[in-house]
């Protein structure tokens, strides 16, 4: 395992020191925003449930964010070919850092849901770019080395945003004996590291999107591919929207967790993320991005079941570790065999569907399951996530593992 996990860097260390200095930067500045952006997200419900805010209105402003980002993600993969994305990676910082720090100021629900909306409008647009940004500005050899680490530093930023988080709370709420008072300075805290990552941005001289003369945004020259790709990711959006954003709900009301041992939990799980990742390019380049992903997230199925039937709190955080591993470990391999299956020009468009069906789909999932949890409790919509991953995975298999589908098969062991 050692050797193997050498060998792993190695290629990572390699790939970076041939890329540009504006995908190292894009890199750092990656890694500051994620560590604010994760330090709220462990924070956030946590924080509106101290504002006496009930599961169902927790649930409405979960989804106002994906709310917020759905209707954008088309008409930003069009805008995305047209500008200097340097641009955009400075002017999103600025206004999520304000629009966050705007939570921190007001305790009124109807104050709070619209920026959670504009929060999703906003950073759309940046989670739109990534993927494109990577295709076109790395090289062929090593683009699944970068959507991997791009994937593998998500997991590490949200590691340290947890610890961060869940250590800053508690130490707040120490000195100020005051709980919400110590949610709004760490969330601002969470805010100042998202505006802090334009130091890197602005070292981005020039960065944009490959576009065609003969075709627009629009264009899809393979629609059947198109409903192959995005069908897996309706399951998932909706699945996911059922129970990842209230995890860490169910481990403070089930097992009544403190904030920092819920934020040391997805720390250490987010780590055993890190290290999954990263190996998933030796794992494909073994048995292929499509069994990669098809095997690990099969996988993953019982590990929901064992964290929501089994209420010993030691297994319950085993069976998260083991979960999220597994499950996010192939999501950048997922994307890179995504965009790889059609032409550069329709990259920012199919990189904007996926993320429109995942935030739809999950937007939709977040408002019903919120509901449906204070109603019933949590079992029911985390066996739904189950039942609706399998239903994604089997999906998957049918469309690129059966003979007839493997249409990546021979250029991917040629890799």
């Amino acid at each position: 395992m050692k050797t193997i996990l050498i060998k792993s860097f190695s290629e990572y260390s390699v790939a970076l020191k041939e890329s540009s200095k504006e995908v190292r930067f894009y890199i750092l500045g990656n890694l500051l925003f994620g560590i604010g952006v994760n330090l709220i997200a462990l924070l956030f419900n946590l924080y509106c449930q101290n504002l006496s805010f009930s599961e169902s209105s927790i649930g409405k402003l979960l989804s106002s964010k994906a709310l917020g980002s759905a209707p954008v993600t088309l008409p930003a993969a069009f805008l995305l070919t047209k500008i200097n994305l340097r641009l955009l990676f400075i002017f999103i910082p600025v206004i999520s850092s304000l629009l966050y720090f705007g939570l921190t100021l007001t305790s009124d629900f109807y104050a709070i849901l619209p920026l959670t909306f504009l929060t999703g409008a906003f950073s759309t647009f940046f989670s739109v770019a990534n993927g494109p940004f990577i295709m076109n500005n790395t090289s062929e050899k090593h683009q699944v080395l970068f959507f991997s680490l791009n994937g593998a530093l998500g997991m590490f930023t949200g590691m340290i945003g947890n610890f961060i988080g869940g250590f800053l709370q508690d130490s707040f709420l120490f000195l100020t004996k005051n709980e919400i008072l110590s949610y709004r300075i760490s969330i601002s805290i969470g805010a100042l590291f998202i505006l802090l990552s334009i130091i890197a941005f602005s070292k981005i001289k020039l960065a944009t999107l490959k576009r065609s003369e003969k075709k627009t945004i629009l264009s899809i020259s393979n629609p059947v591919i198109y409903i192959k790709l995005i069908l897996p990711t309706l399951f998932i959006g909706i699945g996911a929207g059922l129970t990842i954003p209230y995890i860490n709900l169910y481990f403070k009301n089930v097992f009544h967790m403190s904030d920092s041992l819920i934020g040391l939990i997805y720390g250490i799980s987010q780590a055993f993320t890190f290290i999954g990742i990263m190996l998933g390019p030796l794992i494909a380049r073994k048995i292929g991005k499509p069994m990669t992903i098809v095997v690990t997230q099969a996988l993953s199925i019982p590990f929901i079941l064992i964290l929501t039937y089994i209420k010993n709190p030691v297994f319950v955080v085993l069976a998260f570790f083991i979960r999220g591993t597994l499950m996010n470990m192939a999501s950048p391999l997922s994307d890179n065999f995504a965009l790889e299956n059609v032409p550069k020009e329709e990259q920012s468009f199919l990189n904007a569907l996926k993320m429109f069906t995942w935030t739809g789909s999950w937007m939709i999932a977040a408002r019903i399951s919120g509901s449906v949890i204070e109603k019933d409790g949590f079992s029911r919509s985390f066996t739904l996530t189950a039942i609706l991953y399998a239903i994604s995975t089997i999906f998957y298999a049918i469309f690129f593992l059966l003979p007839a589908n493997s249409f990546k098969k021979k250029k991917e062991k040629t890799e």
